[in-house]
C-alpha cells in the first residue's frame, strides 16, 4: 500500500504546521482558563462615628450630660446617668422613647 503523501517533499512542513497551529490555539485557550483576571473589590471608607449628647436630670442617681450612640432610647440614657433613685416615678417616663442629639 502506498502512502499518498510519500514521494511529495515537504508534507512534513505542513504536518509540522497543523500540529503547530493545533498546539498554539489549545495553549491561547487554556491560558485564558489558568489565570483567571483578579477580583477587585472597594471598601468603602469608615464612618466617623456619630455621638449623640443627651441631658439626664431629674430622680436619677447622677444628673448630666452622656454621650450616647444613634439609636438610643430613654432607658439607655437612665442607664448611662446611673439609674433612678428611690423617688422616681418610672411609671410616667416612656422608657422606649427614641432618642436624639441634643434631648
Amino acid at each position: 500500500m502506498e502512502l499518498p503523501w510519500r514521494g511529495r517533499p515537504g508534507w512534513w512542513v505542513v504536518l509540522a504546521l497543523a500540529v503547530g497551529i493545533a498546539l498554539g490555539a489549545a495553549g491561547t485557550t487554556l491560558a485564558g482558563w489558568s489565570h483567571p483576571a483578579p477580583i477587585v473589590v472597594e471598601l468603602p471608607p469608615e464612618p466617623t462615628p456619630i455621638v449623640w449628647h443627651v441631658y439626664v436630670t431629674g430622680a436619677v442617681a447622677r444628673p448630666g450630660v452622656y454621650r450616647l450612640t444613634p439609636g438610643a432610647i430613654a432607658a439607655d440614657a437612665l442607664d448611662a446617668a446611673g439609674g433612678a433613685t428611690d423617688g422616681a416615678a418610672l411609671s410616667r417616663v416612656n422608657l422606649a422613647r427614641s432618642l436624639g442629639d441634643g434631648d
